[in-house]
C-alpha cells in the first residue's frame, strides 16, 4: 500500500501554496452548506419546542397538536426561525470577532503562556530553534509561540487569520517527551495548516459553531437561574414553562453540540491526512511525524488536553485532544500506516516525564546530536525557478536555513531575539554611510527611542557591516516576533524612528523599502487587528496596481529605459495585461507601490499568483540577477500574505 494513496496529494505531489489556498476555500464552501443544515434543523426542533410549548399551556381542550400546530399560522413560525436565526448570527459575529484579534486569543484561551524568544531554558530554546528555520526557509513570518503548561498530553497546534498573526502552540507533555527529530515532525505539521490556509477555515469553524451552540448556552443559563438562583418564581405553571424552555433549548444544543461535531469531523480528517503528508515534504524525514504519533499511541496520557476550552477548539490540534461522538482526527494507526506502510502496528511505552528547566539535552546519558547543516549553495537564477513553484520547502531548503542561521554570529541572533537589542538591530541596519547622515539617525535614535536601546545600536552597525547582507532579511525575519510582543506604543514609536531613519537622506533606497514594507506589514496586524485581507478580486480590477508595482521592479537592475521596458512588458504578458505601458521612473514613488499593494492584497489567491509570477519574470528578463530584485520580490509577497522562502547563495 502506497502511503495517502486516498488523498489526492501525495508524497511526490508537492503541495502549491495557491492550490493549497483554493482547496481550503472549497472547504469553506463545504463548511457552508453543513451550517446550512444544522441551521435548518435547530429552527425545526426550536419551531416544535415552541409550539408544544404553546400548545400545553392553551386552554382550548384541542387534543389534536398537528391540529393546533396548522392554525397558528405563518406569522408564528417565521417569528420563530428569525429569532433562532438572529441568536445563531449574535453566536457567530460575537465569536468572530473574539477571533479577529489573531491566533494568540485561541492560545490564551486554551492556557498557553508565550514563550520568549531568548528564552534560556534548553527545550523552549530547540522549540524557537525548529520553528525560526521552517519559518524563514518556508518564507512564512516567524509566528509568536506558545507552551501549555499545565497539559500533559502531547499536543499542539496552529491558530491565526493570516500568516502574520499567526502562532503554534505546544503542550509541556509535547517538550518534554519529543526529541528534536520528533518536534520538528509536529512543527511541521502545524507549519502545513499556515501554509495550506486551515487557520482561517477553523476560525471559520469555530465561530459558526459558537453560533449553533448559543441555543444550548442559553437553556443552560436558564436552567441555572431557574434552580440555583436568588430570584426563584413559584412552582406554578410558569415555573413549569421556563423549566421546559429552558431544558428544550439545552436539549437542542445537544443538537447543535452533534452536528458540530459532525462538520468538525467532515471538514478536518482529510485536511490532517494533508497536514501529514505536507510534513513529510517539509522534512523529508517520515520518522519525525510517525514517530511523534507513536509516541502519543503508547503514552498513558495520550494527547488529551485539560483545559476546560478544549471542546471548543478540538478540530485545531495536532491529535484529538478530547473524546468526541464524531472524532476530529483519523485514528492514529491510519495515519502512521499512511506515512509507513510497513509499520508493525506496536507503540513504544512512554513514561511521563515532568518537566525541569535545564541548559541541555540528555538522552540516554548523552547530550542530544545536533542536526546535520547543509550548505546554502544555491545560484540566483535558480532561485527564481525555486520561488517560482510556490511550493512547501524540502529538508535541503530548512537544513540550508539551519546552517545560514547557525552562521549569523550569536551577538546579532541574541540581538533579534530580546525587545530592547531587536529595535537597536533594525536601526543599526538603516544607518546610513555617510557621516554626517549617519550622526544625524543616532541623534533621532537617541533623543527618540527608549532607554536601553540606543546604547546598542553602535555596537551592532559594526557588527552587521562585517557580515553579508544576506544575514539581513534573516535577522528582520528572527525580530519580527520579538517586535511583535512590544506594547502598541511602543511599536508606534518604533516605527516613528524607523521612517525618520530612513527619511534623513530625503532619499528612501531599494533597501530601506524592502525593510520597511516587511517590518510595517508584520507589525500592521497587531496595531489593527480589525484589518484584514479579502479574497474578492480580479486582476483586471487592478490595472493601475499592477502597472505601479511591475514599473517599480523593472526599474530596479535595468541599464535604460529601453531596457527596463522590455522587462515590464515580459511580465505584463504574464499577468494578462498585454497593451499597458510601463509608467516614466520619475513618476513612481514608493508611497505609490505601497498604496497599491494595499490594494493588491484584495486579490483572489490565483490572482496572487499570477501577480508573483510576472514579478519574478520581470526579474528574468535580465541576464545580471541581483539578490536586491529578489528580495524585492519577496517585500511583495510579504505585504500580499503570500509566503516566500529566502534565497540561499
Amino acid at each position: 500500500m502506497r502511503p495517502f494513496k486516498r488523498h489526492r496529494k501525495s508524497l511526490s505531489s508537492p503541495v502549491n501554496f495557491f492550490e493549497a489556498q483554493a482547496d481550503a476555500r472549497r472547504a469553506t464552501l463545504r463548511l457552508v452548506a453543513l451550517f446550512v443544515l444544522a441551521v435548518v434543523t435547530l429552527i425545526a426542533a426550536a419551531d416544535l419546542l415552541i409550539v408544544f410549548l404553546l400548545y400545553a399551556n392553551a386552554d382550548i381542550g384541542e387534543p389534536d397538536f398537528r391540529t393546533f400546530a396548522g392554525d397558528l399560522g405563518a406569522g408564528i413560525h417565521v417569528s420563530i426561525a428569525f429569532i433562532v436565526l438572529f441568536f445563531v448570527a449574535l453566536g457567530a459575529i460575537y465569536k468572530m470577532a473574539q477571533l479577529r484579534g489573531g491566533g494568540h486569543v485561541v492560545a490564551e484561551m486554551l492556557g498557553g503562556h508565550v514563550v520568549p524568544h531568548n528564552t534560556e531554558d534548553f527545550l523552549l530554546r530547540r522549540y524557537v530553534n525548529v520553528v525560526e528555520e521552517m519559518a524563514i526557509a518556508s518564507g512564512v513570518p516567524v509566528p509568536r509561540l506558545y507552551v501549555m503548561r499545565n497539559e500533559v498530553g502531547i499536543n499542539a497546534f496552529a491558530a491565526g487569520l493570516t500568516t502574520d498573526d499567526a502562532v503554534i502552540c505546544v503542550t509541556q507533555g509535547c517538550l518534554d517527551l519529543l526529541d528534536r527529530d520528533k518536534l520538528q515532525g509536529v512543527v511541521a505539521h502545524e507549519f502545513s495548516h499556515i501554509f495550506n490556509g486551515d487557520m482561517r477555515l477553523n476560525s471559520n469553524i469555530t465561530s459558526m459553531l459558537h453560533g449553533v451552540l448559543l441555543l444550548g448556552l442559553m437553556g443552560s443559563y436558564l436552567l441555572r437561574v431557574l434552580f440555583y438562583g436568588r430570584v426563584r418564581t413559584s412552582k406554578g405553571s410558569g415555573f413549569a414553562a421556563l423549566a421546559l424552555l429552558g431544558g428544550g433549548l439545552t436539549v437542542i444544543g445537544y443538537g447543535g453540540t452533534f452536528f458540530g461535531n459532525l462538520i468538525k469531523a467532515t471538514i478536518n480528517r482529510q485536511r490532517e491526512y494533508l497536514a501529514d503528508a505536507s510534513a513529510v515534504q517539509f522534512t523529508r524525514n517520515p520518522n519525525g511525524i510517525a514517530g511523534a504519533l507513536k509516541m502519543i499511541g503508547g503514552y498513558p496520557y495520550h494527547a488529551r488536553l485539560i483545559s476546560p476550552a478544549a471542546p471548543q477548539a478540538s478540530h485545531f490540534y495536532f491529535a484529538a485532544g478530547i473524546n468526541a461522538i464524531f472524532a476530529t482526527h483519523p485514528p492514529i494507526g491510519k495515519r502512521i500506516r499512511r506515512i509507513q506502510p510497513d509499520w508493525d502496528g506496536t507503540y513504544p511505552k512512554v513514561t511521563p516525564k515532568w518537566h525541569k528547566p535545564r541548559t541541555e539535552e540528555i538522552v540516554d546519558g548523552k547530550k542530544e546530536a545536533a542536526p546535520d547543516k547543509v550548505a546554502a549553495t544555491m545560484a540566483v537564477a535558480g532561485a527564481l525557478n525555486q520561488l517560482a513553484t510556490f511550493e512547501v520547502p524540502g529538508d535541503r531548503q530548512i537544513a540550508g536555513t539551519s546552517g545560514l542561521i547557525e552562521a549569523i554570529p550569536q551577538a546579532l541572533k541574541s540581538a533579534a531575539r530580546d525587545p530592547f537589542t531587536a529595535r537597536a538591530l533594525i536601526y543599526a541596519m538603516l544607518l546610513d554611510s555617510d557621516a554626517a547622515i549617519k550622526h544625524s539617525q543616532l541623534e533621532t535614535i537617541r533623543s527618540r527611542s527608549e532607554e536601553g536601546v540606543f546604547g546598542n545600536v553602535g555596537n551592532l552597525n559594526k557588527l552587521l557591516n562585517m557580515q553579508p547582507r544576506d544575514y539581513y532579511r534573516v535577522l528582520i525575519d528572527m525580530a519580527v516576533p520579538t517586535l511583535r510582543s512590544l506594547s502598541r506604543i511602543q511599536m508606534r514609536r518604533f516605527l516613528g524612528v524607523m521612517t525618520e531613519l530612513i527619511r534623513a537622506d530625503n532619499h528612501m533606497s531599494v533597501f530601506e523599502w524592502t525593510v520597511s514594507t516587511i517590518i510595517t506589514n508584520a507589525l500592521e496586524t497587531e496595531l489593527d487587528p480589525v484589518r484584514r485581507m479579502v479574497f474578492n478580486r480580479l486582476l483586471q480590477q487592478h490595472i493601475i496596481q499592477v502597472r505601479v508595482v511591475l514599473s517599480m521592479l523593472a526599474y530596479i537592475n535595468a541599464t535604460d529605459e529601453t531596457a527596463a521596458r522590455q522587462a515590464f512588458y515580459q511580465g505584463a504578458r504574464i499577468a494578462g495585461l498585454e497593451g499597458v505601458e510601463i509608467y516614466p521612473a520619475n513618476s513612481l514613488q514608493f508611497v505609490t507601490v505601497n498604496n497599491a499593494l494595499k490594494m493588491l492584497d484584495r486579490l483572489t489567491p490565483n490572482d496572487k499568483k499570477r501577480l508573483l509570477e510576472a514579478c519574478i519574470e520581470v526579474a528574468r528578463s535580465n541576464q545580471n540577477i541581483q539578490i536586491s530584485e529578489i528580495e524585492v520580490i519577496r517585500a511583495i509577497a510579504a505585504s500580499i500574505h503570500c509566503p516566500m522562502p529566502p534565497v540561499l547563495t
